[in-house]
């Protein structure tokens, strides 16, 4: 990899932008995954992305310029669904380390953003891009179902257009004040209201209690 960039900025001078884009579904259960199994899925969601960017980031430190776009997936803001807790861990993973290094990296005038797109028409459904689990539970009847779900019915019928994805990301890297979360698609912005709202009425119902677990003022 370090070979690669190094090669890159010989050639080229900069680097402009750098995207991450790294992914496989594991579906499976948290019952009946294996360490083995949610430790390769970190691997390449979440490992090899840091790996990319620990050789980038001082190409990108030294010339004060550059933006990195993480692709995660909606799953990394909303992850209620059944049997894709592997896949929305990685995801949420990949959405706390982007915003977390737009904290780090702003001082070198780099910008970061995640992108959170919704299903998009390309082979990740495909079963030679989704892992199933080797372990299956029979009683966990609402995690089976999204799977025949994905797998039956969703695969190359998903309602994002790669190409018209791949642009807003351009965009949204070219505008003059880039987004640090970027949602991808009607699903994508449907899911992620649906989040907020959520986040408002627990933070709403339990507010008083929660702020009563501070010391009193002055103490």
């Amino acid at each position: 990899m370090k070979e690669a960039i190094d090669a890159t900025v010989e050639r080229f001078g900069t680097i402009d932008a750098v995207v991450n884009n790294s992914s496989y579904g594991q579906q499976g259960t948290v019952e009946a995954l294996s360490d083995a199994e949610y430790r390769r899925n970190f691997e390449l969601n979440v490992f090899a992305p840091l790996n990319v960017l620990r050789h980038a980031l001082p190409h990108l430190r030294r010339q004060r310029s550059g933006h990195i776009v993480n692709i995660a997936s909606i799953v990394g803001i909303q992850g209620g669904y059944a049997g894709w807790s592997s896949h929305a861990a990685t995801k949420f993973a990949l959405a706390g380390l982007t915003e977390a290094l737009a904290a780090e990296v702003a001082e070198f005038g780099i910008k970061a953003t995640v992108v959170y797109p919704g299903p998009v028409r390309t082979d990740f459904l495909s079963t030679g891009s989704l892992a199933v689990a080797e372990r299956s539970i029979d009683e966990y009847t609402e995690a089976k179902a999204p799977l025949d779900l994905h797998l039956n019915q969703l695969d190359g019928k998903q309602a994002g257009d790669p190409e018209k994805v791949a642009r807003l990301i351009i965009d949204a890297v070219a505008a003059p004040e880039p987004p640090l979360h970027l949602f991808a698609g009607k699903i994508a912005n449907q899911l992620a209201e649906a989040k907020i709202s959520g986040i408002r009425k627990d933070l709403d119902a339990w507010r008083e209690a929660s702020g009563a677990t501070d010391f009193p003022e002055g103490q």
